[in-house]
């Protein structure tokens, strides 16, 4: 099992802020029922948890199959993601 991993419940009642159903490390996992606001909800609260860690967020899986979706997000350094081709180059 992954070191560190932590199970969050999220509630699953109107009005509830979207939470991760798993973080492990700088990795964020959400499992939520296909919603046309859900994404915004999500990628908003994977750059707070980054942020707070004084990283910023990469998307690295976005899959939906019937109702449900997963979504999973790395926390990692501007400097990093760049390097990694993830981020364009910084301008100069």
């Amino acid at each position: 099992m992954l070191r560190g991993l932590v199970l969050i419940i999220a509630a699953g009642c109107a009005g509830c802020s979207i939470q991760p159903t798993v973080v492990a490390d700088n990795y964020l996992s959400y499992d939520y029922p296909i919603d046309a606001n859900a994404d915004a909800a999500i990628a908003q609260n994977a750059a707070k948890y980054c942020a707070d860690r004084k990283q910023i967020p990469i998307r690295t899986q976005y899959t939906c199959i019937g109702t449900r979706c997963i979504t999973t997000y790395q926390c990692m350094s501007e400097e990093t993601a760049r390097e990694d081709g993830l981020l364009a180059p910084a301008r100069k």
